[in-house]
């Protein structure tokens, strides 16, 4: 799983290129698609899955990735409590 909470790109970055034009195509050619599949952390997922992919069926090496452990996330994030997060089961309620 990869946060969408926080990342960093340089420019020209081919991971943000790849979800940038996931999310423009999703946006529309799916317009009734719900906006978190559209545009949400599953689109820079699947944009660092494929260049995985990728490299493991070509045997190129990754260019310039680091992802960093799920328990060092609060090392580097500082999270902000924001009431929508708090209401319902979800913040797809808010």
């Amino acid at each position: 799983m990869l946060h969408n909470d926080f990342f960093g790109a340089a420019p020209g970055s081919p991971y943000l290129a790849n979800a940038a034009m996931s999310a423009l195509v999703n946006t529309f050619e799916h317009s009734g698609l719900y906006i978190a599949f559209k545009t949400g952390p599953g689109v820079l997922n699947r944009a660092v899955s494929r260049a995985i992919h990728k490299a493991l069926q070509t045997r190129q090496p990754i260019c310039d990735l680091q992802i960093d452990c799920q328990n060092q996330f609060h090392e580097f994030i500082e999270e902000y409590d924001v009431t929508y997060k708090n209401i319902g089961s979800s913040w797809h309620s808010a």
